[in-house]
Order: C-alpha cells, then sequence, then structure tokens
C-alpha cells in the first residue's frame, strides 16, 4: 500500500483515517481534557487496549462491555480498534517502512484536536508522532524547562517523551490536521512478551 516516500504515504494515511467517525474517547472525556472542544467532526481516539471493560449503558439501560483482548490477559479493546480493525496492519506497515526500530502498542489519533497542554501520564517511555493532512500551523511544542521547543511534524515522525515534558497543539490555521501518535502504555507494562 504505502511505497516509502513520506510525503505521498502521509497522504495515503491521511485519506485512510480522514474519513473514520472521531469522538472523544473515554480518556480525553474524563481527564484533564473534559474541558477542551475541537471542530465538529473532529475528535481524539485511542487505538488499541484498555483497562476499562465497561462501556455504556445501551438504550434499554443495559451494561454494554468492550471486547475482551486476545493478546492481553484482562485487558480490552477500545472502541475505535473494535470498529477499525484494518488499522493494525496498516500502522504497522506505515511504521514497519518509516520509523522501524520503534516498538509501539498503542496509537493515538487526533482529527482537528487542538491539545492543551499536558503530560501523558499514562505513558511509557518515548512516543512518535506524525502530522498529517492539509493544514497549516498546528506545530508541536514542547516545553524542555530550559527552553520551548517547536516541532512542525507535517509528514514528519518525531520522537520525544510526552510523559516527561509538557506538550500541547499550536492553533491550527486552516485545513484539516490529523496526528497519529504510536506509543507504549503503563497498563501494557508486564504484559509484553
Amino acid at each position: 500500500m504505502f511505497n516509502g516516500d513520506i510525503e505521498t504515504d502521509s497522504m495515503i494515511l491521511y485519506n485512510i483515517l480522514e474519513p473514520k467517525d472521531y469522538y472523544i474517547g473515554t480518556e480525553r472525556r474524563t481527564s484533564q481534557f473534559s474541558d477542551f472542544k475541537c471542530k465538529k467532526g473532529g475528535g481524539s481516539v485511542l487505538y488499541g487496549y484498555t483497562w476499562k471493560g465497561y462501556l455504556k449503558k445501551d438504550k434499554d439501560g443495559n451494561n454494554v462491555y468492550r471486547k475482551k483482548s486476545d493478546k492481553y490477559e484482562g485487558l480490552y479493546e477500545t472502541k475505535f480498534k473494535v470498529e477499525n480493525p484494518e488499522l493494525e496492519d496498516i500502522f504497522k506497515e506505515f511504521m514497519d517502512l518509516h520509523y522501524p526500530h520503534f516498538n509501539w502498542i498503542q496509537v493515538q489519533i487526533n482529527k482537528d484536536y487542538m491539545s492543551p497542554p499536558h503530560f501523558d501520564s499514562a505513558n511509557t517511555g518515548e512516543s512518535v508522532i506524525i502530522g498529517l493532512g492539509d493544514y497549516e500551523g498546528g506545530n508541536l511544542f514542547i516545553d524542555r524547562k530550559s527552553y520551548l521547543e517547536q516541532v512542525n511534524i507535517k509528514n514528519y515522525l518525531y520522537k520525544f517523551n510526552g510523559s516527561a515534558f509538557k506538550h500541547w497543539v499550536g492553533p491550527i490555521k486552516s485545513g484539516s490536521r490529523i496526528s497519529v501518535v504510536f506509543f507504549n502504555s503503563k497498563i501494557l507494562k508486564g504484559k509484553l512478551n
């Protein structure tokens, strides 16, 4: 599917991700992000695993539970992973081609979502992020404590430790922006082979 050219492959990945249904995932609704809003049709979803087995109540008041993970005992697949199982192979192919020596299990996908300053408190180690789309602005800001780093991640894979450094997204001036963050979560500690 991908050809090895980061610009072309970023466009292909954007075209795969853009039409998906986005929403604000559970973690974002109940955390430091709870007051933050995004453009209509945008959202922030986790593709991977969670410890939260309970999802919601259905229209009749019955509990709805997440799908149990076949890989990790005691964990469940996120709603976005269940709805889009094909993305696992797509993400793997993309990263194997463009950042092969980075091991990851989880993927955070943000569409037209400008995250406020935060630490990735559930992450462990470094993350790799890329920005996709026809947008202008939306740079990644990282407070390195002694200086403020600004990174244009459009079609550019960038590795940093979001659990150690506060970071956020600058204003998106125009267009549609999807950021994809590949990372490992503390919930998987001790569960990885």
